[in-house]
């Protein structure tokens, strides 16, 4: 995209106009500007996307530490609504990257919904992030555009930005995935529904689950298909998970993308 600039974010006219635009994005009040001004004034990194000055998109996060290690807690992503599709979010991640690097960092967390699969293609397939915990409900019951009527669930997404998994990617074999559920026809919407298949995972092998495009519309027209949806991938993905796969990449096909799924101890 052509003149945008992406630059670290630390006065409290910064603060001011985030809190503006997440306003818009998620329809309601998140991050108050004297918490951010705060975190930025104590280790932490916002950096905005600007169009001719204009603020369009921001990425927001603070240091977290667990079990003895330091990392960079990513909180929030957030694009105007009238640039999205234009990579600005993966630019953003990419700075935050490079900035985190100089600041010592090794790994970069956050949380997504799975059924946004957006955010999972950026995330998993580009950045190259992988996650091993599903987390059911995990903000709680929220009422603004995005999350209303829908369990919080969320996926936490470990992006270890200077592995090899990272820095010297390798093609992933996907020539035998072996896919653990299916979809179907709704007879009254036309939406597609979840299908469960008998589960008995073989160890080493390569594993697929498939999700719908676009969540969002299922839960405009039918709320209790999107619920399906949810209480559907949530028991699947808790199922890889406590066999010790992690899921690594988003498969695109022409009517459902598909989450691949590969043995923890294949990353190294």
């Amino acid at each position: 995209m052509e003149d945008l600039e992406i630059r670290r974010l630390t006065s409290m006219d910064d603060m001011q106009a985030v809190h503006a635009l997440e306003t818009k994005i998620w329809e309601s009040e998140i991050v108050p500007p004297h918490q951010t001004i705060t975190v930025v004034r104590n280790g932490g990194l916002i950096l905005g996307a600007f169009a001719k000055e204009k603020l369009i998109g921001f990425s927001y996060s603070f240091p977290g530490y667990q079990e003895g290690a330091l990392y960079l807690c990513s909180h929030m992503l957030g694009i105007d609504p009238a640039y999205r599709s234009r990579g600005i979010g993966q630019l953003l991640k990419e700075e935050q990257q490079i900035v985190a690097k100089s600041l010592g960092y090794d790994l970069i967390t956050w949380t997504f919904d799975p059924l946004q699969t957006r955010n999972a293609n950026l995330n998993l397939s580009k950045l190259r992030g992988i996650s091993t915990n599903y987390i059911e409900n995990c903000y709680g019951e929220l009422a603004d555009g995005i999350n209303k009527g829908m369990p919080t669930d969320r996926l936490q997404l470990d992006w270890y930005i200077t592995s090899p998994w990272v820095e010297e990617p390798a093609l992933l074999d996907l020539e035998n995935v072996l896919p653990v559920n299916a979809m179907a026809e709704d007879e009254q919407t036309g939406l597609p529904t979840p299908v469960e298949k008998s589960l008995l995972l073989e160890a080493g092998k390569v594993y697929g689950v498939y999700v719908p495009h676009h969540i969002d519309e299922i839960k405009e027209q039918a709320q209790e298909i999107a619920l399906a949806w949810r209480l559907h991938i949530r028991k699947l993905f808790q199922q890889l998970f406590s066999a010790q796969y992690a899921v690594v990449h988003l498969r695109r096909h022409t009517s459902y993308n598909e989450y691949i799924f590969i043995p923890k101890d294949r990353l190294g």
